[in-house]
């Protein structure tokens, strides 16, 4: 509970499930260095809006998606600008072979 109304603080199972996976399919992607910034992007997002009640600055419900989604986007767009293409499941297994 948040607050003296009682109010209580939750993320959606939605939520967590994308932002679970969206690194994970940046690592696939783009590679280590992407997945761990999405991985960090993701965090910091859901960490910010479970302080932001505490902080008095969001009374109401708010949809975590509001602002993860445009973040998840906008680096998915930058890796595409900076990398080109996606990598194909077979260029990901191979690159996991090297190491």
């Amino acid at each position: 509970p948040t607050g003296s109304a009682g109010q209580w603080l939750a993320i959606g199972l939605g939520d967590v499930l994308l932002a679970s996976v969206f690194p994970l399919m940046m690592l696939k992607a783009f590679g280590r260095r992407a997945g761990l910034l999405a991985l960090a992007l993701a965090l910091g997002v859901i960490c910010l809006l479970l302080m932001l009640p505490y902080w008095g600055l969001l009374q109401d419900t708010f949809p975590v998606m509001v602002l993860l989604g445009p973040v998840m986007v906008a680096q998915y767009a930058f890796w595409v600008r900076r990398r080109g293409t996606e990598r194909t499941f077979w260029q990901f297994a191979a690159a996991r072979q090297a190491y």
